[in-house]
């Protein structure tokens, strides 16, 4: 905190931001220090690691500085919102919802498109896209199941997994439950229909490439990927842990259901793969001018901007684009 505090009073910084969960703590005692207004985004629930009484300090630790020090609160989500104010104790007024947006969407190389799609499906099959790292919060585990439900009615599917595993101090956790969902794929039978394709550097293609995209995951802030699966005009499944987006609508975007439940997971994914073609392409649509009216990266900038342009007193001098970032 003191070098941090002696950075702000050398460059007149207005307000000081922590960004990450580990980060926080920090930024808010640099801006007690030096008497300027701390703020922290928040992108993600909270998860606190190790031990059961090293987690309950560390959240209790946490809690008491982020309800002291933080003046503004930009949440993700409504989700990351409401956990802000119910477990750590922010008031509403110091709370802002500024959700995740997608820019512009890019042509379409359908000559791409194409070739990813036949790297795991010919003309009879359907492909059904889910991304994120291997880690038990993306909530594989529970896809699972739900596809060896589902695969007797769509014997054509293949379901693809792209996202590498979790590095840093958890890599070897993260290592180990990929080799636990492995061992599910082969205890479900679902070696044929499964394919953990690793981090892909080719996700908007894979993403125009599919019928469908699911996020089964635990929890989420608000998941980039979902967005940008509705940007693609994907029909889409997700569980309430992933968010729910503004405007969305069952069986007209695609289904929400309950998290951590497979049951639910397979009767949507099943009315989604059930849909014709062109139901299908009609949800994607939909999906594709919801994020264009709610989800703009402009809008979304200037909503930051605002944000902390009120709690510092003034227009700030830096271009919205630099804040928001």
């Amino acid at each position: 905190p003191r070098a941090i505090a002696h950075l702000v009073r050398q460059h007149g910084a207005a307000a000081v931001i922590g960004v990450q969960q580990r980060d926080r703590v920090v930024a808010l005692k640099a801006a007690r220090r030096c008497g300027v207004p701390g703020v922290v985004t928040l992108q993600n629930q909270h998860v606190f690691w190790g031990p059961w009484p090293l987690r309950a300090v560390k959240e209790r630790y946490y809690r008491h500085h982020v309800r002291r020090g933080a003046a503004l609160a930009l949440a993700v989500s409504d989700g990351v919102a409401r956990e802000a104010h119910e477990r750590f104790g922010l008031s509403p007024q110091r709370i802002v919802v500024v959700p995740n947006a997608v820019g512009d969407a890019q042509p379409t190389d359908h000559a791409a498109v194409e070739q990813r799609r036949r790297e795991f499906v010919d003309d009879a099959g359907l492909l059904l896209l889910s991304v994120g790292r291997i880690d038990p919060q993306k909530g594989f585990d529970v896809l699972l199941p739900a596809i060896a439900a589902v695969r007797g009615q769509f014997p054509a599917l293949r379901v693809v997994i792209a996202g590498g595993t979790t590095q840093g101090p958890r890599a070897a956790a993260a290592e180990r439950h990929a080799r636990e969902l492995q061992a599910q794929v082969q205890h479900l039978g679902l070696a044929d229909t499964v394919v953990f394709a690793g981090f892909r550097s080719d996700v908007a293609e894979l993403l125009r490439a599919a019928d469908a995209y699911v996020q089964p995951s635990r929890w989420e802030g608000f998941p980039l990927t979902l967005l940008e699966a509705m940007q693609a005009e994907r029909p889409v499944v997700a569980t309430e842990g992933a968010g729910r987006p503004a405007g969305f609508v069952d069986g007209t975007h695609g289904y929400i259901v309950p998290t951590g439940d497979s049951t639910g997971l397979a009767k949507a994914i099943t009315m989604v793969l059930q849909a014709t073609p062109l139901q299908r392409m009609e949800m994607g649509r939909a999906n594709g001018a919801l994020v264009r009216a709610n989800y703009r990266i402009d809008d979304v900038r200037r909503r930051s901007a605002d944000a902390l342009e009120g709690l510092v007193g003034g227009p700030s001098t830096r271009p919205a684009e630099h804040i928001a970032e």
